[in-house]
C-alpha cells in the first residue's frame, strides 16, 4: 500500500449522510470510500485527456498541409503566454505573502459572499480579505482614539464572578505549598 498523506476535506451535509450509510451498507471505512471515488474520478479524467489527446493529434496531422501558417501562430501564442507569465508572476507574488486561515461562517453570510463575488467579479477569498481589512481599519481607529476607556471596562471585569475568592485562596495554597517545596529543596532536605 502507498504511503497515505493527510488531507482535509470539506463536503455538505448530505454527501456525509450518504458516504456514512454508504459505509456502514458496504462495511468499508468512509475514508476507503473517498479513495475510491478518487480514483475512479482521475481514472475518467485521464480517459477524456487520451481522448483529447487522440483528436488532437488527428487533427494535427490532417493539417500537416497548413505549417507554412504555424510562424505566426507560434508568434501569436508566444505574446499571450508573455502577458499570461506576467499575470500568473503578479498573482503568485500577492499569493506568497498570503497565510492561510480556515474559518467557519454561517449559511447566510456563505450566500451573500457568493452573491457579492457574481455580481462584482471578485473572487470570494478577496471580498472576505476586504472585509477584514475594513473591519481591522475601523477598529484600530477606534482602539488608538480611545485606550483608556478599553482599560476602564476591563477594570471591574471579575467583579461579579462568585468563584473568585475560592480561586484566589486555592491559589494562594498552591503558592504556598510551592514555596515551602522551594525552600526544602535549597537547604537540601
Amino acid at each position: 500500500m502507498d504511503r497515505m498523506v493527510r488531507k482535509q476535506i470539506l463536503i455538505t451535509a448530505d454527501q456525509n449522510k450518504r458516504l456514512k450509510v454508504y459505509a456502514a451498507t458496504a462495511g468499508v471505512s468512509e475514508a476507503e470510500l473517498v479513495r475510491a471515488g478518487i480514483d475512479m474520478y482521475l481514472a475518467r479524467q485521464l480517459k477524456k485527456l487520451r481522448a483529447w489527446q487522440q483528436t488532437v493529434d488527428e487533427t494535427l496531422s490532417k493539417l500537416s498541409g497548413a505549417w507554412a501558417e504555424r510562424a505566426d501562430l507560434d508568434k501569436t501564442l508566444a505574446q499571450e503566454s508573455t502577458g499570461l507569465e506576467a499575470q500568473t508572476q503578479t498573482i503568485r507574488s500577492r499569493m506568497n505573502k498570503m497565510v492561510r486561515q480556515q474559518l467557519f461562517i454561517t449559511a447566510e453570510q456563505k450566500r451573500r459572499i457568493k452573491t457579492r463575488s457574481a455580481l462584482t467579479g471578485m473572487s470570494v477569498g478577496e471580498i472576505i480579505r476586504r472585509g477584514i481589512d475594513r473591519e481591522l481599519a475601523q477598529e484600530s481607529a477606534s482602539a488608538e482614539g480611545d485606550w483608556k476607556d478599553a482599560w476602564r471596562q476591563a477594570f471591574g471585569m471579575w467583579a461579579d464572578y462568585d468563584e473568585i475568592d475560592e480561586i484566589m485562596v486555592a491559589r494562594r495554597k498552591r503558592n504556598r505549598l510551592r514555596m515551602e517545596r522551594i525552600r526544602k529543596q535549597m537547604r537540601g532536605k
